[in-house]
């Protein structure tokens, strides 16, 4: 892919230094199938993952991260698979496998099963995006009805193949389901369906493709559905689309507040949300 402006190819430009934000352009590829198509390349809006781009450009992102995101822009197009719809095929199988003996993976698991332990049995739980379902044993262990949903159907068919027992019910309801869907297009089911609801390692991408605005609307729409929590994990600093503490807050709908939060590592934390909390951060 070059870039109009420098005639640079993507890491001689980061090499010379870095594009400049206003370099940054949509591919000759995509102004040619345009201009086929009666437009005027000139009129082109950067996509997504353009524009994601640019903004680790700004933030001074280093350069392994610019070269990759490069490449897969480079590799995709304008259908470049970043963010979450990166997750298919050998990247969703080997997911687990690729984490799970990482420090970070295990405090984070630790943190977030010691959330759900507090959560009273026939409770109803979403995890949302739930990828391989690797909480799937904890709420079956703890006599929770979980319902998971990702925006990719592999990650939701390896989540599947961890219930035990899928004619399991509590309370008459059935103990595990699954829905595809995008967050963000609201998740479907009424108001206060769940009483909690978990948010693990999604809010960077959301960030990196929608800016704060997907943040506010993500919160909201989580809020919306549980009845009494939310857990939610963010990187708060020190990232190109790191979700400041203010922004989470000032997201927060009325009548909900921080009740908790735990450390996975520097910047990175793990909040538990709650409606009516008595403490806040």
């Amino acid at each position: 892919m070059k870039y109009i402006k420098t005639g640079l190819d993507q890491q001689e430009a980061i090499r010379a230094g870095g594009p400049q934000p206003n370099q940054i352009q949509v591919p000759i590829t995509e102004q040619r199938k345009f201009l086929e198509n009666g437009g005027n390349p000139n009129q082109m809006q950067p996509t997504p993952e353009q524009k994601k781009f640019i903004n680790m450009v700004k933030h001074n992102a280093p350069v392994e991260l610019l070269q990759k995101l490069a490449e897969e822009i480079q590799g995709g197009g304008a259908q470049a698979k970043v963010g979450t719809r990166k997750y298919t095929g050998e990247v969703a199988a080997g997911y687990d496998e690729k984490r799970e003996q990482s420090q970070k993976w295990k405090t984070e698991q630790q943190i977030v099963e010691n959330m759900l332990s507090r959560i009273p049995a026939g409770s109803r739980v979403l995890d949302v995006p739930t990828g391989t379902g690797r909480f799937i044993e904890k709420a079956d262990t703890l006599g929770l009805i979980y319902t998971g949903m990702d925006l990719s159907a592999e990650m939701l068919s390896l989540a599947t193949a961890k219930v035990k027992d899928p004619n399991k019910t509590i309370n008459g309801e059935q103990a595990f389901s699954f829905c595809e869907g995008n967050v963000l297009d609201g998740i479907p089911y009424d108001t206060n369906h769940f009483d909690a609801v978990l948010c693990i390692r999604l809010t960077r991408w959301i960030a990196g493709d929608h800016g704060e605005a997907g943040i506010r609307d993500l919160i909201s729409e989580l809020c919306r559905v549980a009845s009494d929590r939310v857990i939610l994990t963010a990187r708060i600093a020190n990232h190109p689309v790191a979700v400041p503490l203010s922004l989470i807050i000032s997201s927060l709908p009325q009548g909900w507040a921080i009740f908790r939060r735990e450390q996975v590592e520097k910047d990175y934390f793990v909040y538990e949300i709650r409606f009516d909390a008595d403490a806040s951060v």
